[in-house]
């Protein structure tokens, strides 16, 4: 798939962030159509390809740490001079080139550009695993369509249950911030799992120094016994916007432990709506602006999922006894004719369609000889007036 065909694919809307392994006919189409998004390198692949290139366990365990680091950028430079000189790898080409590179790969300089915690194209290929349970080399057309088809439907079966479980679900709480806990768990997706162990991280953290000013209120942050290291938190005055210097939120989109344990500092009872993202939310199919036919068959199944199931009670309640049964099976029977008058726009579908079967003029179908009817005709196999041709034509 070229990089323009994702741009159709999305109705023009340019992504703002790009994940590949490297590959440099990629890149460079990368660069020329998709000029702002950031192209980030696959951590799998990296640090594949610096097993292979640099021959050095100790290497690859370091630059590992030098990748996935949270460090600022005068730590990272740190870091990376003591790996190399620890290494012996200074002259290196191709290490000295992954160095001219790091602004692809190192999560110090990529902070702040939103990759929604994707770090490696794992996801992709997990999706080729999935539809490889479905198709294999030694299908021909229609088996590679009908085949496909069923890997589509189960992809869209497990959307409807991950949506049904998330819009009528409760999650147990666990941790002592109860309040946000449960505010977190009532507006998210199964994000929330990710944002309870962000909740258990800011137990550990805390508010060290307060400065106040006119526009915002600065807080600096520090974790426990670690004090030698801070972090930045700027809450405006208004609560409209609040910021940390890790990042985190802006590179995530799930607020970092930092600004959680300002939240607990300030002894608010809910996430502020400024750290909600709306792609995370519950309401993000119903909210979002021309709904495309697979979000509403989606939603559809989603609702009628959470209908049947609180049906499935009551059945097994009426069946008990006659009179019961009676009495549900005519609730039932006198409600759904009601909705079948307001679906047709109150008029008795099932009626119309018999006056216009009475006005037409319905008459037998051709009489069509299929191959070999007069060798069965000849023996007496068939009956002339029998031998008809039926073709369905699915609509």
């Amino acid at each position: 798939m070229t990089a323009s065909t994702i741009i159709n694919c999305n109705e023009g809307k340019m992504p703002l962030s790009v994940i590949t392994d490297g590959d440099p006919a990629m890149r460079n189409a990368i660069g020329k159509v998709l000029p702002a998004a950031h192209h980030r390198l696959c951590g799998w692949h990296l640090l594949r390809n610096v097993t292979s290139n640099v021959h050095n366990l100790l290497f690859t365990s370091l630059f590992g740490k030098c990748t996935f680091g949270d460090y600022d950028i005068g730590q990272f430079q740190r870091k990376w001079d003591e790996m190399v000189e620890k290494c012996g790898v200074e002259e290196h080409i191709w290490v000295k080139d992954l160095y001219d590179r790091r602004q692809m790969w190192a999560t110090t300089h990529i902070r702040g550009n939103f990759f929604a915690g994707f770090r490696t194209t794992s996801p992709v290929e997990g999706l080729h695993a999935n539809v490889g349970r479905f198709i294999n080399f030694n299908n021909n057309l229609v088996e590679f369509v009908q085949h496909y088809q069923r890997c589509i439907d189960l992809m869209r079966f497990k959307e409807v249950r991950a949506d049904f479980e998330s819009s009528h679900g409760e999650h147990p709480l666990e941790t002592p911030l109860r309040l946000i806990e449960r505010s977190a768990s009532k507006i998210s997706t199964n994000i929330f799992f990710k944002v309870r162990t962000v909740l258990r991280k800011a137990l550990t953290t805390r508010v060290v120094v307060l400065k106040q000013t006119s526009m915002c209120t600065i807080y600096s942050i520090s974790k426990y016994r670690c004090s030698d290291y801070r972090w930045l938190v700027v809450v405006s005055s208004s609560m409209s916007e609040i910021k940390c210097s890790c990042l985190r939120m802006e590179s995530n989109g799930i607020p970092c432990e930092h600004l959680l344990a300002v939240i607990a500092f300030l002894d608010m009872d809910e996430i502020p709506k400024c750290l909600v993202l709306d792609r995370w939310t519950k309401d993000a199919k119903v909210s979002r602006e021309g709904l495309q036919n697979g979000v509403v068959d989606s939603l559809t199944a989603c609702r009628y999922e959470a209908l049947r199931e609180r049906c499935r009670r009551m059945c097994k309640l009426a069946s008990r006894s006659l009179a019961q049964f009676e009495e549900t099976n005519s609730l039932i029977m006198s409600h759904s004719h009601k909705l079948e008058l307001l679906d047709n726009g109150g008029v008795n579908q099932d009626e119309n369609n018999v006056d216009e079967c009475l006005d037409g003029d319905v008459r037998d179908p051709e009489m069509v000889r299929s191959k070999g009817f007069r060798r069965m005709l000849h023996k007496g196999v068939v009956e002339p007036s029998v031998l008809y041709t039926v073709v369905v034509v699915d609509a």
